[in-house]
């Protein structure tokens, strides 16, 4: 069986890749993306050809039916491109999707870490109406239009481990870490940080090799303290999100998602009713992003002062135990004084 995961985006596609990467000798044959990977028409259609003569493979890959940022704009061409490479094949399509009111403000963020510099209301407005950001659309399209025997749906809820979730989905048995494993491979920024990081990536001398950095930066050192329960939209953005999209959710529920599974699709319908959250601001100038920005430098200086002394004491160390070890300059360097 050939097995096509494609996203979507921001539900758990990169923590499913790192452990399927993990497991890779469990008698499948495993493609995942890679940074080489050739993203133009003719590099899909290589990459799928060699699934195609796969006996047994997962292939996933949540950029297949094309950029959360254009809403899949590509998804019909894709779909008739995963068609026709694996016509004659038998092959299932796994793809999740999540409530609009949490997928659009992750999805925003994580374009901001990949350093876009568009704002929160532009965004909205440059998606909003396109076909294929409604899951009945997509499914629809999956459905009628790829030749897989089936489409299998999840949902992706905050309380379901989605990597434990496919591997029992496809049949490859408990993930590399059992229990809960909450493998996380991507870690998304606060809402109260994209203005910060958004300024950052919009500077004239700012390269991509410094967008990077900056992105490492938050993912690593600040993104764990980050101001919770904050939204990147405004409330206007917010409530029309909700009002947009809720019944798209029913709807794929009720039309494509088999009872066991639609009970949780019903369950996650409540993150279109609990209310907008506070919107965190969009510039500097904003209380809780200067809060977040107070913050955020503290936490660098503080995590420099420890670099430093914890550099230092390991020198010490070295020089009080083996102080032939150290070159003649790098001991007068530590012993002289500071001023």
């Amino acid at each position: 069986m050939i097995t096509i995961h494609c996203g979507l985006h921001k539900t758990g596609s990169s923590s499913i890749q790192l452990a399927l990467e993990l497991c890779s000798k469990r008698g499948r044959k495993i493609v995942t993306p890679n940074q080489g990977n050739d993203r133009s028409q003719h590099g899909w259609r290589e990459r799928l050809s060699k699934v195609a003569i796969a006996q047994d493979v997962i292939f996933s890959d949540e950029n297949l039916l094309g950029s959360p940022y254009e809403a899949y704009q590509l998804a019909p061409e894709r779909v008739a491109m995963l068609r026709e490479v694996l016509r004659g094949r038998t092959y299932q399509i796994v793809v999740y999707l999540r409530p609009h009111v949490d997928w659009l403000p992750s999805v925003y963020l994580q374009g901001v870490q990949e350093g876009r510099t568009i704002g929160p209301e532009d965004f909205w407005t440059s998606i909003k109406d396109e076909p294929y950001l409604r899951w009945v659309n997509l499914m629809e399209l999956l459905q009628g239009e790829s030749g897989a025997v089936r489409v299998i749906a999840r949902a992706h809820t905050r309380s379901r481990d989605a990597v434990a979730d496919f591997f029992e989905v496809v049949g490859l048995g408990k993930p590399p870490r059992t229990g809960k494993t909450m493998i996380r491979e991507n870690v998304s920024i606060g809402a109260a940080q994209a203005p910060l990081l958004r300024e950052l990536n919009s500077r004239k001398d700012v390269g991509d090799y410094e967008r990077s950095m900056f992105r490492a930066m938050f993912q690593r050192q600040l993104a764990g303290g980050a101001l919770e329960g904050l939204s990147p939209f405004p409330l206007s953005v917010q409530s029309e999100i909700s009002s947009s999209y809720e019944g798209d959710w029913f709807d794929c529920a009720a039309r494509y998602v088999p009872d066991e599974e639609s009970s949780v699709f019903h369950a996650e319908a409540n993150r279109y009713d609990t209310g907008a959250e506070p919107y965190a601001g969009g510039s500097i100038q904003d209380a809780l992003v200067e809060e977040e920005a107070l913050r955020s430098l503290q936490v660098l200086a503080l995590s420099q002062q420890g670099h430093a002394t914890s550099k230092l004491s390991r020198l010490a160390a070295k020089l009080r135990d083996d102080p032939q070890g150290l070159s003649f300059s790098l001991i007068r360097r530590i012993r002289r004084p500071c001023c």
